[in-house]
């Protein structure tokens, strides 16, 4: 009899710990999609609004996009921190995280929690690392969509370069400018008679014959687009990038130009 209850303890106790084990599996999935869905959300929140700031996982569930995040595994966490430094951009970083069970004390504030360089604590060290195990995160920072944001909003002036160039008189010899100066640079909204306000922006504005549409008179972040004539053979377009931020706080400008022989 002995023997058959002692039998019973250890199938219980073997049945028990599969269950834990299948239970612990199931949630750690839960926190894995929770973790992604609310990444996801977040980067959406970049895509539309430029960066940001101090977010929190509230902001995310009341805005547009934080539909399915309402729905998320209770033990996600959301940390953001602003103005972050690396020594050439300034930056936003967030962290989306979740805990699991038997590490619930796991505070990524803490100098401590970054393997990179424990010395400094994630709302200003410029790399931050977290444990390789005990919890899911994915780490969001705005600096890495800086190359690919100058990048399309370069080839965005390329094009309004394009449609200068299909416009440039060979018998006078000079490109599209109003009555803009040689020599003097203006907004082209203002070339144009336009208002310079993106929202404002309702049409074609039209330049010795070639239309400029609101694309071209206004950079991705809805500031007005600055021609210079620096010759009647040369112009240059040039818009601040107020998304891309150095670490003196100061914006990126950007700027392209074009020349006829």
């Amino acid at each position: 009899m002995l023997a058959l209850n002692a039998l019973v303890v250890i199938f219980v106790v073997a049945v028990t710990n599969k269950v834990e084990q299948a239970v612990n599996y199931k949630l750690a999935q839960l926190d894995s999609l929770s973790v992604q869905i609310t990444s996801d959300a977040l980067r959406q929140r970049l895509l539309r609004t430029g960066g940001f700031g101090a977010v929190t996982l509230a902001d995310l569930q009341s805005q547009d996009e934080g539909f399915e995040t309402r729905g998320v595994s209770p033990r996600v966490r959301l940390m953001s921190s602003t103005n972050v430094s690396d020594g050439v951009w300034q930056f936003d970083r967030a962290l989306v995280y979740a805990l699991s069970p038997d590490n619930t004390d796991f505070d990524p504030s803490l100098p401590a929690s970054n393997i990179c360089a424990s010395s400094t604590p994630f709302a200003t060290a410029s790399t931050w690392c977290g444990p390789n195990d005990g919890i899911v995160y994915q780490l969001i920072e705005t600096r890495e969509n800086y190359l690919s944001t100058l990048t399309d909003e370069g080839m965005r002036m390329q094009t309004s370069l394009q449609k200068l160039a299909r416009g440039y008189d060979s018998d006078s010899e000079f490109f599209p400018h109003g009555a803009l100066a040689v020599g003097s640079a203006a907004l082209l909204c203002s070339i144009g008679g336009a208002p310079c306000a993106a929202t404002a922006c309702r049409g074609v504005i039209v330049l010795n014959d070639t239309p400029l549409d609101c694309a071209d008179q206004f950079s991705r972040w809805g500031l007005p687009v600055t021609l210079n004539l620096v010759t009647a053979k040369h112009i240059a377009l040039s818009s601040m990038a107020s998304g891309v931020r150095r670490t003196n706080s100061t914006n990126r400008n950007i700027a392209r130009e074009l020349r006829a022989p």
